[in-house]
């Protein structure tokens, strides 16, 4: 995978060379991974260059909740399905002591 380079833009250093930076997640494009930070510093009349190296991760957003709890409906189909048998076995019973009472 090729490196992205992204300029986050100036860092400052406090007087013990600690480079420091605020970074906006919406800068980050590339989402979750693990981000190679390289502060530099190229020099200036009083002071030599100097650069620092760092890294990060950013891992991947967990899930939310739904805003809506989600109820779980008791399975009416397999009652639905159950209860027709029922009544198709009812029926068919009935018919047949009726056709039997019938005959002498």
């Amino acid at each position: 995978m090729a490196d992205l380079k992204i300029n986050l833009g100036a860092a400052t250093t406090d007087v013990n060379g600690f480079y420091y930076f605020q970074v906006n997640p919406n800068m980050l494009q590339a989402g979750a991974g693990t981000y190679q930070v390289i502060t530099t510093f190229a020099g200036s009349d009083s002071y030599g260059s100097s650069s620092a190296v760092s890294a990060f991760t950013i891992n991947s957003a967990a899930p939310t909740a739904s805003p809506v709890p989600i109820q779980t409906q008791p399975p009416t189909e397999m009652y639905f399905g159950i209860s027709t048998v029922a009544i198709i076995i009812a029926i068919a019973v009935a018919t047949a002591l009726m056709m039997l009472k019938k005959r002498p």
